[in-house]
């Protein structure tokens, strides 16, 4: 497993002047975003005599499905046995064109900005497999001069010729707002990338399966009880258990939870011994030979491909299942799929997560659509304040950066 380490220097900036003291310490400034990047590399031949951590273990799908291809989740470790302080890891994994290697890129960090490296990892992972150790050495050393973390902040975070913008999170914010603004006072080029949230999950996407037992679900969480995700890929596992952790927010989850864990993992004996209640920790498992070693566990929640989806638990709620919320739900989610413009009913915050399953030509309608409609604003002076056109004029050109470059070059022009 090769690192490619910040060092032993790890600093915290809460204010802008000890940010730029920090700046003046090597690798500083990727210190603050990321503790390691990781390349790890799975011999199907030699089998797991070389994997000697948990990093390695957690770096390649426990999953019977072997159809997986190109993947990416999230997974949490301890530091070290004894502390409460854990990292927070984000994973891309991609297979390699020979027949019997498995390569995986880890970036290893503190931070739980999911959305965030998940970006970092789509952008860098594929570059890595083709070019190898100097773009990694490349993106490394252009993300130890990206600025501090500050919270409250938007921030620039230029990577491999993209600018991704983000705003980092701060406990002013209100639950459920987006307060990502655009830096205008920046003329960048090429647009940035905006991303609406680094930390929030498509909860929705997360539950879609689960709506009926949502309630309960959000009991579990404030209970604190142990409960095991069983899905057929790591992506399923991690993004359902992240979507529980942070269900009951603005409150925090104060217990254990692990988005993917597997039969390897160091603390597998703590977690499966029956001399002993369960403990209080969300698990995210593949490998089918959970089924029974946690069968005795209050809550099993089987979701995706597998068989006997469900919930299993004897737990009684306290709420009485609202079947009427979830069909406006529902129902909402439909309409917003249909008119993903209308900010009354759309759950979405972001349009890219739309137009990903969208052809070419809706998104060229779509994007010719927005700038008549921007037009219109601009010459009629319609009642819409110049935030919302400035921002809305910033996501038209994020838009148009997900299309092929020839496409690109056409709608820049008109």
């Amino acid at each position: 497993m090769d690192l490619y380490e910040s060092g032993h220097a790890r600093t915290y900036t809460k204010s802008e002047k000890s940010a730029s003291a920090v700046s003046r310490m090597p690798w500083a400034r990727f210190s603050c975003w990321v503790e390691c990047v990781c390349v790890v590399t799975f011999d199907l031949e030699l089998g797991q005599a070389i994997e000697k951590t948990n990093i390695c273990y957690l770096s390649f799908p426990d999953s019977y499905s072997g159809c997986l291809g190109d993947t990416q989740f999230s997974f949490r470790v301890r530091q070290s046995v004894g502390q409460k302080s854990s990292w927070f890891c984000e994973e891309d994994i991609y297979s390699r064109e020979a027949p019997v290697t498995l390569q995986s890129l880890v970036v290893i960090s503190r931070l739980p900005y999911v959305n965030l490296f998940q970006s970092l990892l789509q952008l860098i992972a594929p570059e890595y497999f083709e070019k190898l150790d100097p773009c990694l050495e490349a993106v490394c050393n252009e993300i130890d001069q990206w600025p501090a973390p500050i919270p409250g902040q938007t921030l620039n975070l230029p990577v491999m010729g993209v600018v991704i913008q983000v705003r980092i999170p701060s406990k002013n914010d209100k639950p459920g707002s987006s307060p990502l603004k655009q830096a205008y006072q920046e003329n960048l080029l090429p647009a940035p990338m905006v991303l609406p949230t680094v930390n929030e999950l498509d909860l929705f996407k997360c539950f879609q399966s689960l709506l009926i037992h949502i309630q309960m679900l959000w009991e579990l969480m404030l209970l604190g009880e142990p409960i095991v995700i069983m899905a057929p890929s790591p992506t399923i596992s991690s993004e359902t258990v992240l979507a529980l952790s942070s269900c009951i927010a603005p409150l925090k989850y104060c217990c254990d939870y692990r988005p993917y864990f597997t039969i390897h993992d160091s603390e597998f004996k703590e977690y499966t011994t029956r001399t002993q209640a369960p403990p209080n920790v969300i698990l995210g498992v593949t490998n089918p030979f959970f089924i029974k070693t946690f069968q005795y566990w209050p809550h099993i929640i089987r979701i995706g491909e597998l068989k006997m989806s469900g919930v299993y638990t004897s737990y009684k709620t306290y709420l009485h299942k609202d079947k009427a919320l979830i069909k406006r739900l529902l129902k909402e989610r439909y309409m917003a799929s249909l008119m993903p413009l209308q900010k009354a009913i759309m759950p979405w915050k972001d349009l890219l997560l739309w137009i990903k399953d969208k052809s070419e030509v809706e998104i060229v309608d779509l994007v010719l659509k927005l700038r008549e409609k921007l037009v219109k604003a601009h010459h009629q002076q319609l009642p819409v304040k110049e935030e919302v056109l400035q921002k809305l004029e910033s996501y038209i050109q994020t838009i148009i950066t997900s299309l092929p470059e020839d496409l690109q070059a056409v709608l820049k022009r008109h």
